[in-house]
C-alpha cells in the first residue's frame, strides 16, 4: 500500500509545512528531527508523550499536541523524561492495537482521519467536506458567520475567486513551461486531476504534458479494500465539489488500461492525445464503458474524432511499457512514488488536492513573464 515510504515520509514533512502556512498552525522546525524520524520509537514516544497529556482533563487537544512536541523535543535534544511521561510500553503497544483495529473495523487504514457519522474525512483537504456536513445538522448556529467554512484554502483562494483569466493574460511570444502531469488510466484521482488539469491549462495559456505510468496494481503492489471503498466515495464527493461527474465506474486495471496504452502513439500522431485520454477517463469513470471490449473501446476511441479501424491495428503496441516505466523512473528521482502528481517549474505536487498549489505558482510566474 505505501510503495515508497521513505519518500512518502520526506515529502509528507515538506507538505505539512505548505498546509501549516497557508492555515497559520505552528509547525516544527527541520532541527526537531524527532519529528521526521519515522521509527518505531519515535511512534512509542509520541504515544507515550499525548496520552500523559490527555490524562489531563482540562488540557485542549491543541495544547496536548503542543506538549507532546516539546516533550519529544526535549526527549531528542537528550534531557531528562517528565516524571509524568507514560513509560510502560507493552500498554502503549496494547492501546495502538486496539485503536488500530477499531478503525479498520469502521472502515479506513490510515492516520490523520475524522471519523463522524459514518463518513470518514483524511487530512486537513477534506474538513472542508466535514465542515458543510456540520453547518448542514446546525451545529453552526451559535457563529456570529454561519455559513463560513475555514478549511477551503487548498483551492478556493481569493485570487482564484477573482477570476483566474484576468489576472494572467501573457504575452504569446514568451515561452512557457508545461504543467507536466504524471497520471494512471486506473486511478480516480487521476481523471479529477486530469479534468481539472485541461482547465488549468487553457485558463493560464500553459501547454499540458501527461505522462502515464502503471496503475500500483500492475506493478506487483496489494491495496486493502478499505482503500478502495474510501478512494470511490471521497472521489465522488470531490467530483461533486468541483462539477465533474463521477460514479458510473468500469474499473479498467489489466487489459483495459494497456489497450488505452496501447493507443497512446496512434492518438498522439492524429493529434488527438489530450482528447482520447479525456474520453478514456470519462468513459471508464462516468459513462460505466468496459473498455477491454471492442465495443467499449470503439465508443471512447470514436468520441474523440479517431478512426476505430485505424485505431484497432495499433491494439498490440507494446512501445508503452518502455515510457510508463520511464515516467514512472522520473517520478521517483523527483521524490514521488504515486499518481496524479504534478511538476511545474522544477516544483512538484502530489495528488489533485494541491492543483491550488500549481495555480498559486502559475498566477505567481505568469505575472512576471509579461
Amino acid at each position: 500500500m505505501i510503495p515508497e515510504p521513505i519518500l512518502l515520509q520526506q515529502y509528507a514533512y515538506q507538505d505539512g509545512a505548505y498546509l501549516s502556512e497557508l492555515y497559520e498552525v505552528p509547525y516544527p522546525n527541520k532541527e526537531q528531527q524527532y519529528f521526521n524520524r519515522g521509527s518505531e520509537q519515535f511512534h512509542l514516544d509520541w504515544t507515550c508523550a499525548l496520552q500523559s497529556m490527555a490524562s489531563d482533563p482540562d488540557a485542549a487537544a491543541q495544547d496536548n499536541i503542543t506538549a507532546c512536541c516539546n516533550m519529544l523535543s526535549d526527549l531528542h535534544l537528550g534531557k531528562p523524561a517528565p516524571d509524568m511521561l507514560i513509560t510502560d510500553t507493552e500498554q502503549v503497544l496494547k492501546h495502538l492495537d486496539l485503536n488500530q483495529s477499531r478503525q479498520m473495523k469502521l472502515g479506513h487504514y490510515s492516520p490523520a482521519t475524522l471519523y463522524f457519522c459514518g463518513d470518514w474525512y483524511w487530512g486537513v483537504d477534506r474538513l472542508e467536506h466535514l465542515e458543510n456536513r456540520l453547518i448542514k445538522f446546525g451545529f453552526n448556529r451559535h457563529l456570529a458567520h454561519t455559513h463560513t467554512v475555514i478549511f477551503n484554502k487548498t483551492w478556493k483562494t481569493p485570487e482564484k475567486l477573482a477570476g483566474s483569466k484576468k489576472i494572467c493574460k501573457v504575452n504569446s511570444e514568451v515561452k512557457i513551461e508545461p504543467i507536466v502531469l504524471y497520471w494512471s488510466a486506473r486511478s480516480p484521482y487521476s481523471y479529477l486531476a486530469l479534468i481539472r488539469c485541461l482547465q488549468i491549462s487553457s485558463n493560464y495559456n500553459v501547454p499540458l504534458d501527461i505522462r502515464p505510468v502503471l496503475p500500483m496494481m500492475m506493478r506487483n503492489m496489494q491495496v486493502p479494500k478499505a482503500k478502495k471503498m474510501y478512494i470511490f466515495h471521497d472521489t465522488k464527493r470531490e467530483a461533486n465539489k468541483y462539477g465533474i461527474d463521477y460514479g458510473k465506474v468500469a474499473d479498467p486495471l489489466g487489459l483495459a488500461v494497456e489497450r488505452c496504452y496501447a493507443l497512446l502513439d496512434y492518438a498522439k500522431q492524429q493529434g488527438k492525445y489530450l482528447p482520447f485520454l479525456t474520453s478514456f477517463a470519462k468513459g471508464v469513470n462516468s459513462q460505466g464503458i468496459r473498455a477491454e471490449t471492442d465495443e467499449g473501446l470503439r465508443e471512447i476511441v470514436e468520441d474523440c474524432g479517431l478512426d476505430w479501424l485505424s485505431a484497432k491495428v495499433h491494439l498490440h503496441e507494446e512501445s508503452w511499457r518502455e515510457i510508463t516505466s520511464r515516467n514512472q523512473e522520473e517520478m521517483k528521482r523527483l521524490g514521488l512514488w504515486g499518481v496524479p502528481c504534478v511538476l511545474y517549474k522544477g516544483q512538484v505536487m502530489w495528488g489533485q488536492d494541491r492543483l491550488g498549489r500549481l495555480e498559486s505558482l502559475l498566477k505567481s510566474n505568469l505575472k512576471h513573464s509579461r
